[in-house]
């Protein structure tokens, strides 16, 4: 079976238009058929990277290979019919824009993570808080609610977050050991960081206010 002809090249091209993304990403190569042996098909790749779209054919029917997949690496697809195949195409580059549009949150995650200098010790234990502990560190996570709070005034949503996540973080250091405590608070306050974009300065504030009110009830490693 031959490789795609002309007009059926136009018409992924016209698809990409209509999707939003930009055809000069995209490069056509050929392929030995992984279904008909000695036959060649056409590759559409994305960016010379390990995203394609394979044209394949399987007893004269059009079948596809692909990378990604809707919800895993790459797919295998019978569409049969040419117009099926452009329908399976269509899915392929919306799971293409989402996949450009997601942001890399793991990959981000160590620009929100907290400074060298608010690293605990190992040899700190998971004994509870004693209450003049609870008290001290209540009064230092009230000191990083009105910071954020005047932070984001004006924002309701960004300002409900932060009241939901730092009353939890507050209750929870009455049930949970101190290391524990630290763990569920560093979470707390990465969560704050990337859902509201916090600048480089609101994060040093935050984790010299954290580490203020956990200094003298948890040895840090500097």
């Amino acid at each position: 079976m031959p490789k795609l002809l002309k007009s059926q090249q136009n018409s992924i091209f016209q698809l990409i238009l209509d999707i939003g993304l930009n055809p000069a990403d995209f490069k056509w190569e050929s392929q030995e058929s992984r279904k008909t042996p000695n036959d060649e098909v056409s590759i559409l790749r994305f960016r010379d990277g390990d995203w394609y779209f394979m044209f394949d054919f399987s007893k004269r029917q059009h079948f596809t290979f692909f990378a990604p997949g809707h919800d895993r690496e790459s797919s295998i697809e019978f569409p049969g019919s040419w117009n099926s195949q452009l329908a399976v195409f269509t899915q392929w580059l919306a799971v293409i824009k989402r996949e450009l549009a997601a942001p890399d949150l793991w990959g981000n995650l160590v620009n929100y993570a907290p400074p060298q200098a608010l690293q605990l010790d190992e040899e700190t234990g998971n004994v509870p808080f004693n209450m003049v502990e609870f008290e001290h560190i209540q009064g230092r996570i009230e000191k990083i609610r009105t910071y954020l709070l005047e932070q984001f005034q004006g924002q309701a949503e960004a300002q409900e977050r932060i009241e939901e996540q730092l009353t939890y973080v507050v209750n929870s250091a009455k049930r949970l050991g101190k290391k524990d405590w630290y763990n569920l608070a560093i979470g707390a306050i990465i969560s704050l960081s990337m859902q509201l974009a916090f600048s480089v300065e609101q994060r040093e504030v935050v984790y010299n206010l954290l580490k203020a009110a956990l200094s003298g009830i948890m040895k840090f490693l500097s």
